[in-house]
């Protein structure tokens, strides 16, 4: 080797590890920027791998903590005791249910919740009614509201149908009972002086009333399980007609609707006449009118009873209490035949028409009374003026003034006959589409005991 080509230590090895020569320009910086892009995303996803096996491992420890907690949890003997103590409540509380409604159907359950639930909904609206139209503020009342709304739903929760038929009917009963009284205030100037009636805020009584005359009667035909038993309970649904108290406050209500109404006519100028005859004679026709309108309910009542009693029983709609109570005579007392069961409905039918027949009775004797009243007043003035003494004249304005309690004699008479006429006449059409409903009722179960007495042998 000759001086000039001598080779310099370790030369060859940095000219192994130099970079190859560039071929372009833009080809590099590119190439190093992938590079670095793949070095980022291949340690961002080991880091993400390292946190998902933290993580998992995180969760299967408080797992398995979970675990461990909830065995002991299951094992500590005061759950243990706590859960036996729960099971005997829920024991306690069905047999205290199955006490208070022995006997009830889910179909019976589900009627008392929807009695439950009108009554949630027409008693707050009841409560701001009676409230408005006594003028008391309606901001102080809505507690009031809400706590009677919750009235009907906890009787529901913790009574069944034996705890929602008789607190509904008791509230029913007590707004009633409130707006026959605010009523009632509203004629007294009217039947007192004859002054004017304030109607303002009396508008929504009439619809009240109704409403919860219709909700008493819907929640009258619940069927109690502890009475379920009763044959003559049942009967008494078809035959007894309206409850007695229930009757009554109607029948006040509408006898006053009916003054009120008589008296605005006479201010607008028309039923002059009649009104004076009403309004201005005493306390006896007001009376004899409650009287009609009490023993008219109750006809009423009694026809629409019977009347869908037909329907059901003549297969246009299911639920016949007659079929249902003659096949629970026929189980529960097999010696009792379809006889019995005929003397039972006809006496029933009969016990009905006691309460009309006396109110047709009284209506007449009020008005005979009011005609001893008017002569005896009469008679009192005229006696007056004879022991009295003055001029013609002055003797002839005396007997005029005299002889006006006759016009209460003769007028509350007029009413009270007129009254009893009409009353007796719907009572008689009634009690005679009643006995053609009965007889069609016995000729059909004579029909079908015969039925069955004949498919018995074969």
């Amino acid at each position: 080797m000759s001086g000039t080509e001598q080779s310099v230590p370790g030369a060859e090895d940095a000219a192994s590890h130099a970079p190859a020569p560039a071929t372009g320009g833009a080809d590099t910086p590119r190439a190093a920027l992938q590079q670095r892009l793949s070095h980022s995303a291949q340690a961002a996803s080991l880091h993400l791998q390292n946190a998902a096996r933290q993580a998992q491992l995180v969760w299967r420890r408080a797992l398995r903590a979970w675990r461990r907690a909830l065995q002991a949890w299951q094992q500590w003997p005061a759950r243990q005791a706590w859960q036996a103590w729960r099971a005997r409540r829920a024991q306690r509380r069905a047999a205290q249910r199955a006490a208070r409604s022995p006997g009830a159907t889910p179909r019976a359950s589900r009627a008392s919740l929807a009695v439950a639930l009108a009554g949630a909904l027409l008693f707050p609206a009841a409560f701001a009614g009676v409230a408005f139209a006594a003028g008391r503020p309606l901001q102080g009342e809505v507690l009031a509201g809400v706590l009677v709304a919750a009235l009907p739903l906890a009787a529901w929760r913790f009574g069944g149908s034996r705890g929602v038929r008789p607190l509904s009917q008791a509230l029913a009963l007590l707004f009633l009972a409130a707006v026959v009284i605010i009523a009632a205030g509203r004629l007294a100037p009217a039947l007192a002086e004859g002054g004017a009636v304030d109607l303002v805020g009396a508008a929504p009584l009439p619809l009240l009333a109704l409403a919860l005359y219709a909700f008493y009667l819907a929640a009258n035909r619940l069927a109690d399980p502890g009475e379920a038993h009763v044959l003559s309970r049942r009967l008494d649904r078809v035959f007894s007609g309206p409850p007695l108290l229930l009757s009554l406050l109607m029948a006040a209500l509408l006898a006053t609707a009916l003054l009120l109404a008589l008296h605005t006519l006479r201010e607008q100028g028309a039923a002059e006449s009649l009104a004076a005859k009403f309004l201005e004679r005493g306390v006896i026709p007001p009376l004899t009118l409650f009287l009609f309108c009490w023993g008219l309910l109750m006809i009423l009542n009694k026809f629409f009873a019977l009347w869908w009693e037909r329907r059901t029983f003549a297969g246009v709609r299911p639920g016949s209490v007659l079929l249902a109570s003659f096949q629970q005579l026929q189980n529960e007392h097999s010696a009792h035949g379809l006889d019995y069961f005929l003397d039972l409905l006809w006496k029933k039918s009969t016990d009905f028409y006691t309460l009309p027949r006396y109110i047709n009775w009284a209506i007449p004797i009020l008005g005979f009374i009011g005609t001893v009243l008017g002569i005896s007043l009469a008679a009192e003035g005229i006696q007056s003026i004879i022991g009295a003494q003055g001029g013609l004249a002055q003797m002839s304005a005396d007997l005029g003034k005299a002889i006006s309690p006759l016009g209460i004699a003769f007028d509350t008479t007029l009413i009270a006959l007129s009254l009893s006429v009409a009353l007796v006449l719907i009572q008689t059409a009634l009690q005679r589409w009643e006995d053609n409903v009965l007889i069609d009722v016995e000729h059909r179960l004579r029909v079908m005991e015969e039925a069955a007495g004949g498919a018995s042998p074969a």
